[in-house]
């Protein structure tokens, strides 16, 4: 389970340097993937995939905040690295595979699990933004 964790954070920091996010906030960047990371894969066996995704992507999310508002920088400077560890990509790589190679039926059930998994994550992020644009900034 660490060298998930580890193998997150080294993802979600890969991602920030990719993404120009300045070198000094790297790391909390990085820290945030790992921790969605973290998130999920505790609750993925008491709640499944898609639930488990959507908490993660709120932890993402509201973490970011926090350290946006503390830090004075921009939320997507922690958010979008953050969620890079949750990105459904082998799901994508399924649904692609078996529609080339003739299977339809198993390339929609992929299809379909790949836009809940993304669907979730989009909706973890949006609920927690929403709720901190409702509070206002203390200065």
């Amino acid at each position: 389970m660490v060298e998930q964790w580890l193998a997150a954070l080294a993802a979600s920091s890969g991602f920030a340097i990719l993404y120009g996010v300045p070198r000094w906030y790297v790391p909390a960047a990085g820290a945030v993937g790992m921790l969605s990371w973290a998130v999920v894969l505790f609750l993925e066996p008491l709640t499944g995939d898609i639930v488990s995704l959507l908490i993660g992507a709120a932890a993402a999310a509201g973490s970011s905040e926090w350290l946006a508002r503390r830090l004075r920088q921009p939320t997507t400077l922690f958010v979008i690295p953050g969620v890079i560890p949750l990105v459904p990509g082998g799901l994508a790589y399924m649904t692609v595979l078996h529609f080339l190679q003739g299977s339809t039926d198993t390339g929609l059930v992929y299809l379909i699990d790949t836009f809940f998994a993304s669907g979730a994550i989009a909706v973890g992020i949006i609920m927690v933004s929403s709720l901190f644009r409702m509070r206002p900034v203390n200065r």
